[in-house]
């Protein structure tokens, strides 16, 4: 029960970060963003406040209230809208705190080293151009350097013993490298979920470039180009090659018969059948229509022969169930192995030629 309630409470938590904002300007991972740089330095000052005020220092105290008051506003804000103007906002108070508690306290402490901090959400929120966020880094470095000389020819307004420097120095160091490491998680991580985002769009994109949306085989451009590759490779290997066209035997009868669905329904069922037949034969293409190209690789013409004819013969025995109904097609094919110093496309252009001469000759066979 009680790891329910703990699980319920982050997840609420985690979604009240998390929550987009509404300004279509404005975007979710700025505020999401100075929600964590808020939350941190108020958990900062919240501890601050205790440090001060156990110690009965009551300006200290003060101080550290408003500056947590400060940040809730920050936090605030952002669900209402203001993100742009908040972070401004944040960046001020920011920078009037350290300059007051490095005033007050004086440069041991360590509070000047807020300032990397406030330049990691700087650069991580600033969509401005880069020579700005060069110059935003410059001011920062340049008001750190004012503060080690002014830390250097003046005393600190308030003196603390060690054990309130060493809690001091604690919580500023942990405090520092919580907030950078939450920053930079959230923002990498957002980052890597964008990337992803459009490596998946562009390998979409590229998979409906080179592949026919019907049937999911390589189209023509594709495997042109895949030949194009092979013939090089071939042609410095003395490799085989062989180029296969296939064609459904009287396609437009089905069409006629059971209609264009069932047609479709056709050409997906016999694509499967080609795909996993070529897995490791070489590659399979829809060429047009109802017409597929096949390159075999590794092997000669008559091997070639042997395994496009027990594919003839896969096809022939299988039935495809469309709406109860049983169809059963053939499909014809044309060899030509290609030969070195050829053009692929003469070389597609006599397996074609033969494809038609078993078109002629009955159809349902394999000439090689």
């Amino acid at each position: 029960m009680a790891g329910e309630i703990s699980s319920t409470f982050m997840s609420r938590l985690i979604s009240l970060f998390l929550q987009d904002v509404q300004n279509d300007n404005e975007t979710k991972k700025t505020a999401v963003l100075i929600r964590v740089f808020s939350s941190v330095a108020g958990i900062y000052f919240v501890l601050q406040t205790l440090i001060f005020g156990i110690t009965h220092r009551p300006a200290l105290t003060a101080m550290a209230v408003i500056c947590l008051f400060g940040n809730m506003l920050a936090f605030y804000l952002t669900y209402r809208n203001h993100t742009f103007s908040t972070r401004l906002y944040l960046i001020a108070l920011t920078l009037i705190w350290i300059i007051g508690y490095v005033g007050f306290l004086g440069w041991d402490l360590g509070v000047q080293h807020f300032l990397f901090m406030l330049l990691v959400f700087e650069l991580l929120t600033s969509y401005s151009a880069t020579i700005i966020k060069v110059l935003m880094a410059a001011g920062l470095c340049g008001l750190r350097i004012i503060l080690y000389v002014y830390s250097l020819r003046h005393v600190p307004a308030v003196g603390l013993g060690s054990t309130d420097s060493l809690l001091l120095q604690i919580s500023n160091t942990v405090t520092i490298f919580v907030a950078m490491t939450l920053m930079i998680l959230y923002f990498s991580h957002n980052s890597l979920i964008m990337e992803k985002k459009l490596i998946d769009y562009n390998n979409k994109v590229r998979n409906l470039a080179s592949h026919d949306p019907l049937t999911g085989l390589c189209n023509r451009r594709e495997i042109l180009s895949w030949l194009k590759e092979k013939t090089e490779e071939n042609s410095k290997q003395d490799g085989f090659l062989n180029i296969v066209i296939g064609d459904i035997d009287l396609f437009k009868q089905v069409n006629d018969t059971y209609g264009h669905d069932a047609g479709d329904e056709v050409l997906k069922e016999i694509s499967e059948v080609m795909e996993r037949f070529m897995n490791g034969k070489g590659a399979a293409a829809r060429w047009g229509g109802e017409e597929f190209l096949l390159v075999f690789t590794q092997v000669n013409g008559d091997i070639c022969a042997e395994q496009v004819e027990e594919l003839r013969r896969i096809i022939e025995k299988k039935q495809i169930n469309y709406l109860g109904q049983q169809i059963r097609i053939t499909m014809t094919f044309g060899i030509q192995e290609h030969q070195t110093g050829d053009r692929v496309d003469h070389t597609i252009t006599k397996a074609d030629a033969k494809l038609y001469t078993g078109k002629k000759k009955g159809r349902n066979r394999v000439v090689f």
